[in-house]
């Protein structure tokens, strides 16, 4: 006969211990010497993802005010993730801000969908500047790669944001010169663009993802004269998305590949016309 683990016997009577003692403390705010919650630090993270688990709606508001900011990401991580979301909402404004200090990529592909859009939005507009500035210094390119004429100035954001806070991002950092808007969920992926004069006249509280058009993207290694000749131009975008690794990271003028093909036709030109003996 197999024998139970006396260590996880004692690891869950610790934890029924804990959900009865902060059941009893939550059922009885009247209670004239009532203990503080504060002592629910002393337990791992374990213990207190499976107390938020435990407990039902009413119970988790005075539990989330008192988790050490810290320690916050990684008991979001063992939560269910409709469990998690419920835990974010009952977040003071002051530990959201202390998750955004300390929030990193993992979070973001976990919980993109269920953070407030100023997190995730001032997240990616940090790992934007870092992502242009690293290719700026990393990258150096034959005369003939798209790359070489590579314009960073690019707006990427979650298909799911509202065009208000597209143009939120977009007025805060007006010195930049957005040239294109393109949407780019938490995973990287690329989604299409939309134009700068379209979200200026569209609703603002409707999601970015209504006015996507699919574009075609290019590789910043390639031949800009053969990209030129096989590109098939979208109406009313002027900008070619650029990716590296399958990321966007920027955009080429269409104008550039219009001219470097008109370069290429009168070469081709001049070559064949015999020449005077």
């Amino acid at each position: 006969m197999t024998m139970p683990d006396p260590s996880l016997q004692t690891d869950q009577a610790a934890r029924d211990d804990l959900l009865a003692r902060v059941i009893d403390i939550v059922s009885n705010p009247e209670a004239e010497e009532r203990p503080s919650l504060g002592f629910i630090s002393d337990y791992s993270d374990a213990d207190l993802a499976d107390l938020l688990e435990s407990v039902s709606d009413q119970y988790r508001s005075p539990i989330c005010r008192k988790i050490p900011i810290d320690r916050g990401w990684p008991i979001l991580h063992l939560l269910h993730y409709e469990t998690a979301r419920h835990v974010l909402d009952l977040l003071s404004p002051e530990q959201l801000q202390g998750l955004a200090r300390r929030i990193s990529e993992i979070d973001i592909l976990t919980f993109a969908e269920i953070l407030p859009g100023d997190i995730v939005e001032d997240y990616l507009d940090q790992q934007e500047a870092l992502t242009t500035e690293q290719m700026q210094l990393a990258l150096s390119y034959q005369d003939e790669a798209v790359g070489r004429y590579l314009n960073n100035n690019v707006l990427r954001s979650r298909p799911t944001a509202t065009v208000g806070r597209v143009l939120e991002r977009l007025n805060r950092q007006k010195q930049r010169e957005y040239v294109a808007v393109y949407a780019v969920d938490a995973e990287g992926k690329f989604h299409g663009g939309c134009t700068l004069e379209q979200l200026y006249r569209e609703d603002p509280t409707t999601p970015l993802s209504k006015y996507i058009t699919e574009l075609e993207v290019i590789g910043d290694e390639q031949d800009i004269t053969k990209v030129a000749q096989q590109f098939n131009p979208v109406a009313g975008f002027a900008w070619v998305p650029v990716e590296k690794g399958g990321k966007i990271i920027g955009a080429v003028a269409l104008s550039t590949l219009m001219h470097r093909l008109k370069e290429r036709s009168l070469e081709v030109l001049v070559s064949e016309t015999p020449q005077d003996e």
